[in-house]
């Protein structure tokens, strides 16, 4: 009999790793269902009650119904965004689900909120798995949770409790988070990381019997962001041999990731104007009235996803009194601006250490982040991209740049360790190094573009450019 794993640890992991998270993106609850919380704890300004659609099987939405004789319309269904991944993933009739977003729609945040949810669902029966008779696993859903004496969520009691009053029952479906941007060798090894990131070592033998029993519920996200066709080749195999898995896919657009054969799609649905303007009211109490009464109808252009509406307000509660950008450039341009001039004290959740003093000369920190934007675009081919960088090459890409500087290691060091000590970067690993998010360090390999682009000739760019 094979050794018993202890998935407790592992889930008490994931809700210590999230508890701070919980603090700033509230879970958005399903229709008719309501969630008593601690009243010294506020509802988050980020519970933007995001939705998602169902794609048709074309891969865009239904504009003209066909003939009834030829084909029967699709119907398209509008669903809050965890309700709806719920309803696919554990659906026998489907299992696997795409879903769909621009960049910056909350895909990833969805996926996070999903994992916390199922770790914090888990109930207690039995110490392990794969000591229980294997059979097909069966989650629990929202309507048999409702009816479960359910724990505590993480916000609400100590984090030394919960433990304790965790165990795992064999038809439990263990949520694990693969994000494929991280990918280097092999999807079971990136699995395998998932898994150890939260303290549980398991082998490869282990993860292949979890995975055939369909005990794990499976949530990759960046489709788009596979470094290669070996990878994408992988990924199908992975979707063919667990076909019956529950898993949950993200993809930015379905021309850059492809579909990778998933029939169900559900789409990321852009926020409402009410739903803009309850969040800026909630996220600036003293200027929100005034930023909406600026924006004068343009709110929709401008807030377009959760990460640009946010950007957005963070311009305007650095600079108050500061005219509004006029267009998507403009919010890019001014949030990054304000990070590499403020010494503002920032509140947690852009993390900027206003009241440290810095290092480094601010003037390099555009300069860097536009020089190792540039070079974290190419990978090992010309059309790889990689969103992670090691410490010891960014430090030698920098030392190059500020060769001018007096002592040129010395700038490159204090310049890196300023960026990620006022969050412009963050480290991913030990020595492995990323920006907040991928569409900000694609705004700064813009930025280094346009500073190229007079220098470069007509054929010079459609081969070096556009070509690939």
């Amino acid at each position: 009999m094979p050794e018993a794993i202890d998935f407790q640890s592992y889930l008490c992991a994931i809700r210590q790793h999230y508890a701070y998270w919980w603090e700033k993106y509230a879970v958005t609850d399903v229709q008719g269902r309501e969630r008593l919380k601690a009243p010294e704890k506020p509802a988050s300004p980020f519970d933007f009650g995001l939705m998602v659609q169902t794609v048709t099987q074309d891969g865009a939405r239904q504009e003209k119904p066909e003939a009834p004789q030829e084909k029967p319309q699709e119907k398209i269904e509008r669903f809050p965004v965890l309700k709806g991944l719920r309803k696919y993933a554990f659906d026998e009739k489907t299992r696997q689900l795409l879903l769909v977003g621009r960049p910056g729609s909350g895909k990833s945040t969805a996926l996070a909120r999903l994992l916390l949810e199922e770790s914090t669902r888990i109930q207690l029966t039995s110490r392990s798995i794969l000591n229980n008779p294997v059979g097909a696993g069966s989650p629990i859903g929202l309507e048999a949770a409702d009816n479960l004496n359910k724990p505590a969520l993480p916000h609400e009691q100590p984090l030394s409790d919960i433990g304790a009053r965790f165990q795992i029952q064999h038809s439990d479906t263990i949520p694990v988070l693969v994000e494929l941007r991280y990918w280097q060798t092999s999807l079971d090894d990136l699995m395998l990381a998932a898994f150890r990131r939260h303290g549980l070592e398991l082998s490869a033998t282990e993860l292949d019997r979890l995975l055939a029993a369909n005990r794990l519920l499976v949530l990759l996200d960046g489709v788009n962001e596979l470094p290669s066709e070996e990878a994408r080749s992988q990924l199908a195999t992975f979707r063919h041999k667990y076909s019956r898995v529950p898993a949950i896919f993200t993809t930015r657009d379905l021309i850059l990731g492809g579909d990778v054969g998933i029939e169900k799609k559900l789409e990321m649905q852009p926020l409402t104007e009410p739903q803009m303007q309850d969040f800026v009211r909630a996220y600036l109490p003293e200027q929100g009235e005034a930023m909406l009464r600026q924006l004068q109808g343009r709110l929709r252009d401008l807030g377009k996803t959760p990460l640009l509406l946010w950007m957005l307000c963070e311009v305007v509660q650095q600079s108050p009194k500061a005219q509004l950008p006029k267009n998507l450039g403009g919010i890019f341009q001014a949030f990054t601006r304000s990070y590499e001039e403020s010494s503002v004290p920032k509140h947690e959740v852009a993390a900027l250490k206003g009241d440290v003093r810095p290092l480094s000369d601010r003037r390099l920190w555009c300069k860097a982040l536009k020089h190792l934007a540039s070079v974290m675009m190419c990978g090992e081919e010309r059309v790889d991209l990689r969103v992670v960088i090691r410490r010891g090459e960014a430090e030698r890409q920098l030392e190059k740049l500020f060769h001018e500087e007096p002592f040129p290691p010395k700038a490159s060091r204090d310049c890196l360790d300023d960026l990620l000590k006022y969050h412009l970067l963050q480290l991913r690993t030990g020595d492995e190094i990323e920006f907040r998010h991928q569409l900000i360090q694609e705004y700064y390999v813009a930025e280094a573009l346009l500073l190229r682009l007079r220098d470069l000739s007509d054929g010079e760019l459609k081969r070096e450019y556009l070509n690939y």
